[in-house]
């Protein structure tokens, strides 16, 4: 049996969702209210492992923070999803980020 023959290639296997490639986190110097806090980003991630769209949790009211996070966010690249037959396909995943500094009291 040769390459393409079908075994093992995911066989019952489950949808692998995008992984960060670099978990490069330059959100320095965040907002006081920001100060620690940590924020649930949803990346729906393309076939090319290129963002397509986020959500961030909770919302992140500074505007000009929210702009730097925003061109950050977008410049994230991952491995991207792949189905049970091992192709590239579309995918989500969530990734919990802990901003620097410490909360106010």
């Amino acid at each position: 049996m040769g390459p393409g023959s079908g075994r093992g290639a995911g066989e019952g296997g489950a949808i692998r969702p995008p992984e960060l490639r670099d978990l490069a986190f330059p959100f320095d110097n965040p907002p006081k209210e920001l100060r620690g806090a940590s924020l649930d980003v949803t990346f729906w991630v393309r076939m090319d492992g290129r963002v397509e769209r986020y959500r961030v949790q909770p919302q992140i009211t500074d505007r000009g923070y929210a702009r730097k996070f925003d061109e950050v966010i977008r410049a994230f690249r991952f491995t991207p999803a792949r189905a049970p037959d091992g192709s590239r396909i579309a995918g989500t995943t969530t990734v919990t980020f802990t901003l620097p500094g410490k909360r106010s009291s």
